[in-house]
């Protein structure tokens, strides 16, 4: 792998690492090896977690003392690759056939991670005085409790003050560049159980069936006007994912039934309001429910400043695309280190993300660690 591109060989080493939700595998090892190699200093915390019953890694490495603190966020963890026999190769193998990069992790996100640390390398070696820093976790595909939002605790504990964060999410469709993400979406789950009365199909006065209620509550939710889309963000929206009764049996009408959705919110929604409208829908249809939900992310927005307007105008010079400003996509640890300070998403393909055979273009790396290069070196060099 010596002739590879450097950016490309850092990307095949991180593939390699089995690193699935909370394991590191030795990838937070493999880069706290490399970050001090180059002069950065580091801190480690492996955080012992009540959801895995495992301690979960965690990486800050930061290097130079003039300027604002540029941080280069990201997560080494991955989901399951599901069966093996689905993959093509396999996936932490990470093959190069032609000009593609395959692995779990090529997009979601050991390929931008690789891009981000030669482009920072690059930048340190000609302007060592500068400040970059890296904020690795292995717990965001997860749970996400042991992981960034720990460690911005930490940073504080310590006077480690971040001035911008560049997260390298999968972000883009078709092209990289297409797109900069300024923020997301709030988001909030539901589980909501109807209680019937179980009994014989044959006798309708006998039972009260909790199925219809559920599909008629399903038709009153997706029915719920919640917003249109407002300034950067998209419209709110509700999705149900799951409708669940347990009963395999042909004649009996069960006792209970239960559906599970999620709402993506913008910032006109509010938490309580979320909660009055799906409780509104449901007693339109019954009294006799119960309700649970987790909000995991409140909507956040970057509002453009100097920082990502330089960043806009360096991808675009880059990848000859005029990148739009977007809020839609998953949820990230952005959501916590926008709190901090002002974020921003540019990766490689979403659509690709999580995927059996996920793979990336070795051209598409070279861009995006170009468009980063750039960035460092045209806004912060001395």
């Amino acid at each position: 792998m010596s002739n590879l591109d450097p950016v490309i060989d850092l990307a095949v080493k991180l593939i390699r690492f089995p690193s699935v939700t909370p394991d590191s595998a030795g990838s937070v090892e493999f880069l706290e090896d490399l970050f001090q190699k180059e002069g950065f200093s580091c801190f480690r915390r492996d955080f012992d977690s009540d959801e895995y019953k495992r301690p979960v890694s965690n990486l800050y490495a930061y290097r130079g003392t003039e300027g604002p603190n540029i941080c280069f966020a990201g997560h080494l963890d991955v989901v399951p690759p599901g069966n093996l026999s689905d993959w093509h190769f396999a996936p932490f193998d990470a093959v190069i056939e032609g000009d593609v990069l395959h692995g779990r992790g090529t997009v979601d996100m050991k390929g931008s991670i690789a891009c981000s640390i030669d482009a920072a390398l690059a930048f340190i070696r000609a302007n060592p005085d500068r400040r970059v820093s890296f904020l690795m976790t292995t717990d965001e595909e997860g749970v996400a409790h042991d992981g960034v939002k720990r460690m911005l605790d930490e940073l504080e504990k310590y006077n480690h003050k971040l001035d911008f964060a560049i997260f390298g999410e999968p972000t883009c469709k078709e092209k990289v560049g297409e797109v900069i993400a300024v923020g997301r979406r709030g988001s909030i789950n539901f589980v909501l159980t109807c209680d019937g009365k179980q009994g014989h199909i044959a006798y309708p006065d006998s039972f009260v069936n909790p199925v219809e209620q559920v599909v008629e509550i399903a038709k009153n939710l997706k029915e719920i006007k919640l917003d249109d889309v407002k300034d950067k963000f998209s419209a709110s929206v509700l999705n149900i994912t799951s409708i669940d009764v347990g009963n395999k049996v042909t004649n009996l009408i069960p006792a209970r039934a239960e559906i599970r959705f999620n709402i993506r919110f913008n910032k006109v929604l509010s938490e309580s309001k979320i909660v009055a409208l799906v409780s509104e829908a449901a007693r339109k249809v019954t009294d006799n429910f119960s309700m649970s939900y987790e909000c995991s992310a409140l909507p956040f927005l970057s509002e453009e400043d100097d920082f990502i307007r330089a960043f806009a105008k360096v991808s675009k010079k880059i990848t000859s695309i005029s990148p739009k400003f977007v809020t839609g996509g998953a949820t990230s640890d952005a959501r916590f280190v926008s709190k901090c300070c002002p974020c921003i998403e540019f990766g490689l393909h979403y659509n690709r993300a999580h995927q059996v055979d996920e793979q990336v273009g070795l051209e598409d790396i070279k861009k995006l660690r170009d468009v980063y290069k750039g960035f460092l070196f045209e806004t912060l060099s001395l």
